[in-house]
Order: C-alpha cells, then sequence, then structure tokens
C-alpha cells in the first residue's frame, strides 16, 4: 500500500516541463543557488516547476544522468537561469554538459529563454558562445536572494508574453469592426453646454476615468498603475462580445445590434461622469438618489439627442428602447439588454486580470497584491455570481469561478499561468486567455 501511494505522489518525469532551471558551478550553491530557489518558492512556484539539481537528484542519479540535464536545460525549461561565474566554463558538469545544452538554445534561435546571471567579476569573454559587447548579463554579488527571485520572475514573465503573442488565437472580430464603425459615427457629436461650452462626446469619454477604478486606486501608494477610460472600456466589451459570443451560443443578435448598444451604452457618461453603481464596501460609491440609473441615462441621452444627427438619433433610440422597452417585443429587447449588462458586468472583472497582466512587468508581487486587495468589490460581485441572465450559463459561471477567485489572482501576479490555473485546456480557457493576454488594457 505504501509504494502504491508513493508511486501515485512520484512526479512523472518523462517529457517533464519545468518553468525554470538553473544552471552554476557548485561553489555557489550554499550562498546564492539555494537561497534563490527558495525565494522563488515565496512567489508561488512549486519545487515540481524548477529544476535544481539537489530536488530531483533522484530522478537524475544514475549512469546516463548527464542525457537527462541536457534534455532538460535544452528542452524542457521555458526560462533557463545560468549563473556565470569565473569557473562556470572549467566545471565538468556544467562546462562540458550544461552550457553547451544553453549553447544549442543560442545557436537554434531560443535564447531569448535565457536569463544570464553573473557573478566574482566574470570575464563574459572567456565564455564560449558569448562576447562582453553583445550578452547583458545581470550582475548578483550584491543582491539579496528576493530581489534576485524577483528579476528572475520578471524575466519569466516577459518570456511567457513573448511565446504567448506568437501563438495567438485569433477571434473572430465583426462585434468590434462593427463597434468601430458606430463610434466613427459618434466622432461628430457634440454637445453644448453651460456657458455656450462644447464638449464631444467621444473626445470627453477617452479622457473621463473608470470611477471605480479611479477611486480604489487612490488607496495605493508608490505605484504608477493608472485607471483605464470610459472609451478603454467600450472597446473592450466589443473584443469580450465576439470571445464570449460564440462560447455560450449567443446567437440572437447580429454583430452589429451588440454593437451599437456598446458604443452608444455609456454615451450620458461623458456629460455625468461615470457614476460607479456598486460597491460592497468602503469607499462606498453611489450615484445620485433623486433618479434610478435607468431614468438617469434616460434624461441625459434625449438631452444629447438634441444635437445628434439623424443617424446618431437613431442610434440613441435604439438604446433607449432597451434601458425601457416597450411594445410587443418588450421582453425580447429586456432579454437583449439582460445579456449586454451581464457582458458588461463581466468586464469589469476581466478588465482586473488585464491590469494584472499589464502591470506585472512595472510592478512588483507585493504591489500587485495590494493591488488585488483595494479591487476587493470586483471580486466579490455578487450580480455576477447570482443576479446576471448568464450566471446560470454552464460556461459563463466556469469562468466567473476562475477570474472571481482572489487566489488565483494573486498565483497568477506570482507567475503562474492562466491554463495551470484553470486545471483545463478547451476553448473556454483560450478565450479566457485572450481576453486576459491579448485584448489592449488601454485602447
Amino acid at each position: 500500500m505504501l509504494l502504491q501511494t508513493l508511486c501515485k505522489n512520484e512526479m512523472n518525469y518523462e517529457d517533464k516541463k519545468f518553468r525554470i532551471g538553473v544552471t552554476f558551478s557548485g561553489k555557489y550553491r550554499e550562498n546564492y543557488i539555494e537561497p534563490l530557489c527558495r525565494s522563488l518558492l515565496k512567489l508561488g512556484y512549486t519545487k515540481d516547476e524548477i529544476f535544481y539539481d539537489f530536488w530531483h537528484e533522484a530522478w537524475i542519479n544514475g549512469p546516463h544522468g548527464d542525457s537527462k540535464l541536457r534534455k532538460v536545460y535544452n528542452q524542457n525549461c521555458e526560462c533557463v537561469v545560468v549563473l556565470l561565474s569565473p569557473d562556470y566554463r572549467e566545471k565538468n558538469w556544467t562546462g562540458h554538459i550544461e552550457w553547451p545544452a544553453v549553447k544549442e538554445m543560442i545557436n537554434t534561435g531560443l535564447d531569448e529563454k535565457i536569463c544570464l546571471l553573473g557573478i566574482d567579476k566574470v570575464e563574459i569573454d572567456k565564455i564560449d558562445g558569448l562576447y562582453s559587447n553583445q550578452a547583458i548579463v545581470k550582475f548578483i554579488d550584491k543582491m539579496t536572494p528576493d530581489e534576485v527571485a524577483d528579476f528572475v520572475n520578471r524575466k519569466y514573465i516577459q518570456i511567457i508574453q513573448k511565446a504567448r503573442s506568437k501563438t495567438s488565437t485569433q477571434y473572430t472580430q465583426l462585434i468590434l469592426e462593427e463597434t468601430r464603425r458606430f463610434v466613427k459615427e459618434l466622432e461628430s457629436l457634440n454637445v453644448v453646454v453651460a456657458d455656450g461650452h462644447k464638449i464631444n462626446i467621444i473626445n470627453q469619454l477617452k479622457t473621463t476615468s473608470r470611477e471605480g477604478k479611479r477611486v480604489r486606486l487612490n488607496d495605493l501608494k508608490n505605484t504608477n498603475i493608472k485607471p483605464r477610460s470610459i472609451f478603454d472600456h467600450i472597446i473592450s466589451l466589443a473584443y469580450l462580445a465576439d470571445a464570449i459570443g460564440p462560447i455560450i451560443g449567443e446567437e440572437r443578435w447580429d454583430a452589429s445590434e451588440t454593437a451599437r448598444l456598446i458604443a452608444y451604452h455609456e454615451i450620458a457618461e461623458a456629460i455625468i461622469g461615470d457614476i460607479a453603481s456598486y460597491t460592497v464596501s468602503e469607499p462606498l460609491i453611489r450615484g445620485p438618489e433623486r433618479f434610478e440609473t435607468a431614468n438617469r441615462e434616460l434624461i441625459v441621452n434625449k438631452f444629447i439627442s438634441l444635437y445628434a444627427d439623424k443617424k446618431q438619433q437613431e442610434s440613441i433610440g435604439y438604446l433607449n428602447n432597451r434601458i425601457k422597452p416597450t411594445g410587443k417585443r418588450k421582453n425580447e429587447l429586456s432579454e437583449q439588454m439582460a445579456y449586454f449588462k451581464a457582458l458588461d458586468h463581466l468586464d469589469c472583472l476581466i478588465a482586473i486580470w488585464r491590469y494584472l497582466f499589464y502591470y506585472r512587468s512595472q510592478c512588483t508581487p507585493e504591489q500587485l497584491s495590494e493591488f488585488i486587495d483595494v479591487m476587493s468589490d470586483f471580486f466579490a460581485n455578487k450580480r455576477l455570481k447570482e443576479e446576471d441572465v448568464l450566471s446560470k450559463t454552464p460556461i459563463f459561471q466556469r469562468i466567473i469561478s476562475f477570474i472571481s477567485n482572489k487566489a488565483n489572482a494573486k498565483k497568477y501576479v506570482a507567475g503562474h499561468s492562466i491554463e495551470k490555473l484553470f486545471k483545463e485546456e478547451d476553448n473556454v480557457v483560450g478565450a479566457v486567455i485572450y481576453l486576459i493576454e491579448e485584448v489592449p488594457l488601454f485602447c
């Protein structure tokens, strides 16, 4: 029974992939490599994900350990960390087995997967295949293990981001194209307010921040994270509708109908600003209590319509008839708006993850973890989990269950991939990766 348990828990090394592998001269194990690997564990990596020889010595033990090492460094690591030292090239294992495997990566165009660290004033020109006027090496003599781990983690993230861009999944962008057409239609719409001052609707939407994000970002210290604009949200919604609609089988409304709602649904906020309507904790954001949100939007939209041309008036009327539907199609129009609002709410949380992806090469994991904490309301949004029309759709539930999990977000900041966190590989995971890592945060 004990043997069966051990075999079950033993890692399958056949074609095992490591996120990070380290190669070094043994002289630097105790004071540099062991502490570095321990610091990587604090960032969320596991021993199974780091090839550090002491953690996998039972596997490499044997008469063909050299071939196993070559395969690990040359094929099985997403990022290979090389600690270059004065004795690195002269040592038997590093000089004759590990470095040749790394050098082959350089010669076959896989050099972007290599993280070069240096120590003890190593002379780069003495390492076969490297030249001091070409290779950029990070010297770590005066760095703490945590600082080195942070650098390695940033390098790993950049490697993964670049690899992702090369294998980008292309989604149909029919709604995006139609949305941009309606935005173009809106560009000429100017509204006259007090003292004859003119407000261009699109320019105003581009310069008005999403209020929920802006208020919470004020609580962050020592970061350069800025809130996206209402316009960014509009374009983001178009990407979202293109990616999610086909997956959940929503085919009742064509691309043009959805795009018109996306492009026009926030025009009132060009006049009244973005009044965030949902929080569960302080700071509590409340809109004017005199009108319900829907009535307020209707009034402002009708005011804007006074300055609109015929096409713009038609689109504003189209929007208003779905905010407060009437007539024989009332139920159908209500369903359409409910579907749209579900996407609108989902985009707010998808955007939190997009912030993490966009800023994780500019901020420390600690700063992004603090960002996650101040955005807690977005993770706890009950509308997504209970109220929205799509909350009972299994695929929608899977997405919400994943992205509303703060622990997942913090692991993502630490370098875990979405594929690993989602634990499944299908078109849903692909769509989530696309929406987080390929759709722009700022449009």
